[in-house]
């Protein structure tokens, strides 16, 4: 395989060289727009794509163009880190700085560990059982957007490994090439079902992004386009509908700056005269020209500046807020851009020099300085040796005291699985034999424990507990995870009935988060469904799996009446459910709303009363036909809500996350009217 000879040099052609600037700047200001989270800026995630696209091949086109010399990966090396890490460590340490200072990043500790992934471009695989890119809220992670800087980083190591074993020799470069090309994109199809939007982190799953635009170099157009060709329908042909929205916008991307270059360099007088003869086409080529130039500076910097702005004002922030946060963030802009990647005409840096080389190492050691300061100061902070001199308020001590709000029983219990998704197991059975109550159901069920083992004991009755987070409570249900059916629940409830039965329970509390298990679906190609074309779901039951019975929504909730039916037959059952889920983070929500207000009672936590209705509105369609002396159904929304559901009473948050409720104040508040209806 020889270089392809009759593609032209783009980097060393004005008209070339304005075009991939521009092509940076759309790619930015892509990326902008679907931080700010602009509508109509849904598929504005594709401008990391045409940024890997765009690396890949600069990097290639500077190999070939001095494909006659030896390759001197120091030099490489060298000009990657001056143009990389100083303005990555400045905006790095200044961002530490506002976030402790300023608006007061509830968790430091995190914050360390998160700006020393992304020092040493490893947060794609940082964030990658921590957040979900696609998931911007008010706690999102200030530095999330660097996981792309880390798999370019990544990216460029692996080429100068390769041009400096292949500088001898092209053919074999370009096959190697080809392989990655191919491998990496197999992998990306292959492995997609599984790891779902996660796979956007991977570096491996994200390689071919680089590597297929790097073929120019190396074919002709009509085999690259037989590449791309073969892409599209294996991308067509193994992936469901999910799948194609995460790959084929990216596909077609980078199909389209293929296309563009191929065209600039078959037609140099053709991009010429049409930008002279389209005024307004110049003019737009010249805007995102300009973009392209300070495209890293904007990168870097205004990501954090959003996401502070999400965690200084949480759900409501608005497209004003984040839009004046960024204006008042020019200065920062402008120094950053300024030192170090300001241009002059010709397109070398200021670096480009010996007194340019002085100034550097100056900007250098500032920017360790920086952030050297920064990481210092947030470590005292998250020590508590000193405190922030802005605020007498401490955001981060209020998040950890409401976050804290547990059962005091939890550290009895046990854990099963991995770190990312652990299972809490928790049997408190009590020494009386005969008769008594037990609660059965998950992590939601848990947290009424304590209030109703009190209850219970005052009136001399034995309580017995069995919770599983994750699981429902009930049997004759599988669960469905990563790894395929999970039938532990299952046997976990049966368990429990057995002790039921030895014990001679006469009264089951049911408790779970009833609308997750019966409503919450998994992507088409889940483990274990795509060859029965069932629909993806996170429950099924045990009657469906087993005789391949009707694999509809309708079944499931006939199946979940005729397990409580049988339950019903040997216990008296009480079934709780209807607590309201909030979509944030309600401790952290408070802390920020006190620091802007100075008042909890003042802050409203809450969503439409509406919303949790139709959320858990077959659950009362199936319980409330069960009519019937064994059966009393609970729904808690009664209770929680009037006009909306108030996640706050008495400047107090009733919940410890999401949708946990808090022991001393949700909890109690729960268990207080349960057993004011059940008794």
């Amino acid at each position: 395989m020889k270089l392809n000879s009759s593609h032209p040099d783009l980097i060393n052609s004005v008209q070339g060289a304005e075009f991939l600037y521009s092509v940076r700047g759309f790619a930015i200001a892509l990326v902008v727009l679907f931080h700010l989270q602009v509508s109509g800026a849904e598929f504005g995630y594709l401008g990391v794509t045409l940024f890997f696209a765009l690396s890949g091949y600069l990097l290639s086109a500077r190999y070939c163009s001095e494909h006659s010399g030896d390759f001197n990966i120091v030099a490489y090396s060298r000009r990657r880190f001056f143009r990389i890490v100083p303005a990555l460590a400045f905006i790095v340490g200044v961002s530490i700085a506002l976030s402790n200072f300023l608006l007061f990043h509830v968790d430091r500790v995190e914050l360390l560990k998160e700006a020393a992934a992304s020092m040493s471009f490893t947060s794609n695989w940082f964030y990658l059982s921590r957040t979900d890119y696609f998931a911007i809220s008010n706690d999102t992670y200030i530095f999330l957007h660097l996981w792309s800087l880390a798999v370019e980083v990544q990216a460029y190591i692996l080429f100068g490994l390769l041009f400096h074993f292949f500088q001898k020799d092209k053919t074999r470069l370009g096959n190697v090439l080809l392989t990655l090309t191919i491998v990496s994109l197999v992998s990306d199809i292959t492995f997609f079902p599984n790891f779902q939007w996660k796979s956007y982190f991977i570096t491996p799953f994200r390689l071919w992004e680089f590597t297929l635009v790097t073929m120019v170099f190396f074919f002709r157009k009509r085999v690259l386009f037989l590449i791309l060709s073969i892409a599209f329908l294996a991308s067509t042909q193994f992936m469901d509908e999910e799948g194609l929205a995460y790959l084929l916008p990216r596909l077609i991307a980078i199909t389209a700056f293929v296309a563009s270059i191929l065209a600039i360099a078959a037609y140099p007088s053709f991009y010429r005269s049409s930008r002279v003869s389209c005024r307004g086409l110049r003019g737009v080529t010249r805007i995102l020209a300009l973009l392209g130039r300070s495209a890293y500076t904007i990168f870097l910097i205004h990501f954090p500046v959003i996401a502070l702005t999400y965690v200084y004002y949480g759900a409501e922030a608005s497209m004003v807020h984040k839009v004046t946060a960024l204006l008042l963030a020019a200065p920062i802009f402008a120094i950053t851009h300024f030192i170090f990647e300001w241009s002059r005409g010709d397109g070398s840096t200021l670096f480009d020099s010996w007194f340019s080389y002085y100034r550097l190492s100056a900007a250098v050691v500032v920017s360790g300085v920086v952030l050297g300061v920064a990481f210092l100061t947030s470590t005292l902070l998250a020590e508590e040796r000193i405190i922030s001199p802005f605020s007498s308020f401490d955001a981060a001590a209020a998040v950890r005291e409401f976050s804290s709000d547990v059962s005091p029983q939890r550290d009895a219990c046990l854990v099963r699985g991995s770190m990312t998704m652990p299972s809490q197991i928790c049997h408190f059975i009590s020494d009386t034999e005969i008769g008594g109550v037990m609660l059965l159901g998950d992590s939601h069920a848990e947290v009424l424990a304590p209030g109703l083992r009190e209850f219970y004991a005052v009136r001399g009755t034995q309580f017995l507990q069995y919770t599983k987070s994750g699981c429902v409570g009930l049997p004759g249900f599988w669960m469905v995870s990563v790894r395929g059916l999970d039938q532990t629940c299952d046997a976990f409830v049966r368990d429990a009935l057995e002790v039921a039965k030895e014990r001679r329970i006469e009264t089951l509390i049911l408790s779970s988060r009833w609308p997750l298990y019966f409503s919450g679906t998994l992507p088409k190609n889940h483990l274990g469904f795509k060859e029965r074309g069932w629909p993806p779901r996170l429950l099924y039951s045990k009657r469906q799996l087993e005789v391949s019975a009707d694999s509809s929504r309708d079944a499931l909730y006939g199946d979940l009446a005729h397990e409580v039916e049988e339950l019903m037959q040997n216990f008296n059952v009480i079934v709780v459910a209807g607590t309201p889920e909030f979509s944030l983070n309600v401790p952290k929500e408070l802390a920020y709303c006190m620091l802007r207000t100075g008042d909890a009672r003042s802050c409203s936590i809450s969503l439409p009363t509406a919303t949790n209705v139709a959320r858990n509105k077959r659950i009362h369609e199936t319980f409330g036909a069960l009519a019937s002396p064994n059966l009393v159904y609970l729904d808690l929304t009664s209770f929680f809500c009037g006009t909306v559901c108030s996640a706050v009473r008495d400047g107090k948050p009733l919940y410890h996350d999401d949708d946990h409720l808090a022991y001393s104040s949700g909890a109690r508040r729960a268990v207080e009217y349960i057993v004011a209806n059940i008794n």
